[in-house]
């Protein structure tokens, strides 16, 4: 990360990769050196702009930021970006929810966190959408401190936290995430490796496989829709909207007919006596294409106390957070093991199975 236009930068490590968030957001900790600019607020001169942004881990807040951005040799300039720096400024409590602030001007922020920063890399370019954008951005006076919800307006496109890769100079179309298999039992240590690939069609390394089923995501989140019947006798088929987030630790979902594990920190996680086979079906945006999807959720306590080395599980399962709420499936990290997944933004455009041109945004897997 660089002062725009210059060459002070620093080089930030340990960031989390979203597939469920959207932009680049980074704890003040790691950009010691950097002096970046907070983005103005157009409606009321004089002001800057903050943002209320909830992660799994918590509550992000701070200023927004414009820096040039990096990675592995492609750039993008003035990407207007989140700085996590609570409590630099006081947010208004009532429009801004907390499930507990990340502190970003601490230590105690990467352990929360569990790194530097979170790069978004869902479907959308910007983190709302213009006149939709809630009690999400807030107006700051830099005299007192205090900030309150921007209700005049949403931001300005330009101004709104942006996804770094859609302002590449190329190969901005999407990203690919490739991870390798997990043992369903054992999981996996520390060093586990994949691929994060910038650009679908646009380079030898990035090509499409045709054979995927692409499903297109929904304009405001990103959302699919999952089909799911619960393990409870005479359920019926339930469909939730739905995300894929390497961001999730597990397989999110409600089902009332799994025991519940019932060792303390592990309270939200499902703990079934025997491994479950189970499956679903996930469909694209307006019904547009659907995958069946079979996926196994196995006794969390068990997986933990059996494999104290490993860091990764492939048969996690647990109830949603509570931001979320039961009517949503979340397709966490586990759904990743073993795939190739294609993420596809606004701007792309390529060749599916038949010939087929396929246009953003869309999953594919």
């Amino acid at each position: 990360m660089c002062q725009p236009g210059t060459a002070t930068c620093v080089l930030v490590d340990h960031v989390q990769i979203s597939t469920a968030t959207t932009g680049l957001r980074v704890l003040q900790t790691a950009v010691t050196g950097l002096s970046l600019t907070p983005e103005p607020d157009p409606a009321t001169p004089g002001n800057t702009l903050a943002e209320c942004y909830q992660l799994w881990q918590g509550t992000a807040w701070g200023n927004v930021v414009t820096a040039d951005v990096e990675i592995a040799g492609e750039k993008a300039a003035s990407v207007p970006i989140q700085i996590i720096a609570t409590p630099n400024a006081t947010p208004n409590a009532q429009t801004c929810p907390s499930n507990g602030f990340i502190r970003g001007d601490l230590p105690a922020g990467v352990q929360l966190l569990g790194a530097n920063g979170v790069i978004g890399l869902g479907t959308l370019v910007q983190d709302c959408k213009q006149g939709a954008c809630g009690s999400q951005y807030f107006s700051c006076n830099p005299n007192n401190g205090n900030c309150q919800v921007n209700v005049a307006a949403a931001p300005p496109v330009s101004e709104q936290v942006t996804n770094p890769v859609t302002m590449f100079a190329s190969d901005k179309d999407g990203v690919i995430i490739t991870l390798p298999s997990v043992d369903p039992a054992a999981g996996a240590p520390s060093g586990l490796a994949g691929t994060l690939t910038f650009g679908i069609g646009t380079q030898p390394n990035n090509a499409y496989n045709s054979a995927a089923t692409a499903l297109p995501a929904g304009p405001l989140v990103g959302a699919v829709t999952t089909t799911y019947t619960s393990q409870t006798a005479g359920s019926a088929p339930v469909q939730y909207t739905s995300l894929f987030d390497t961001g999730a630790v597990s397989y999110h979902f409600t089902d009332g007919g799994i025991a519940m594990c019932a060792v303390k920190g592990l309270a939200t996680f499902y703990c079934p006596a025997a491994p479950l086979s189970l499956n679903a079906t996930v469909a694209g945006s307006g019904g547009v294409g659907s995958a069946k999807v079979a996926f196994t959720v196995a006794n969390a306590e068990t997986l933990n106390s059996a494999n104290p080395n490993s860091i990764a599980f492939s048969t996690l399962g647990s109830t949603p957070p509570a931001n979320w709420g039961p009517g949503t499936f979340i397709w966490g990290l586990p759904f990743f093991f073993g795939r190739t997944v294609y993420i596809a933004y606004p701007s792309a455009s390529v060749t599916g199975s038949g010939g087929a041109m396929l246009s953003g945004p869309f999953y594919a897997f």
